[in-house]
């Protein structure tokens, strides 16, 4: 869309705004009966904004990208503290750093696998790629949302 490098950057800054506030906001509902439901609507979220970017093409306005943009942020920002809330929870307090370096190690190599698919995906081909792309992220989202259903009320 002759965009600049800078505006295309910043053209994902709601996306990433979106994931800060959400982020705060589910560390506090983190634990208890919230956390189950939250994961489960982050999910959602996360499947439903990939799924929305599937009909985007070269000539979709900003506006329907960036919807679809902070419908994945949202997502993202409820999933993350309350899977790590619920793992950091679920060991004793002296294994708590073992616990947090261990998810953060898997974090890490989930992004760089992820992104090294994905990027593989858009190689071949850089609409059909992403579309690849952006299915496997709802695959991998729909997978969440089945996990969630094993978090326990209180963890």
């Amino acid at each position: 869309q002759g965009m600049s490098p800078l505006g295309a950057g910043l053209a994902f800054a709601p996306m990433t705004a979106v994931v800060f506030a959400v982020n705060i906001i589910a560390g506090r509902h983190s634990s208890g009966r919230a956390a189950r439901p939250l994961v489960l609507v982050g999910a959602l979220g996360l499947a439903g904004g990939s799924v929305g970017l599937l009909s985007a093409g070269a000539h979709s306005s900003y506006l329907t990208l960036v919807v679809q943009l902070m419908a994945i942020g949202g997502g993202i920002g409820l999933i993350v503290p309350i899977i790590t809330a619920a793992l950091l929870g679920s060991v004793e307090p002296g294994r708590a750093g073992v616990a947090a370096g261990t998810l953060n190690s898997a974090r890490q190599s989930g992004s760089v696998i992820g992104v090294a698919v994905c990027g593989s995906l858009a190689a071949r081909g850089l609409v059909p790629g992403l579309h690849e792309s952006l299915l496997l992220c709802t695959v991998v989202a729909v997978v969440v949302g089945a996990l969630a259903w094993g978090l326990q009320p209180g963890e």
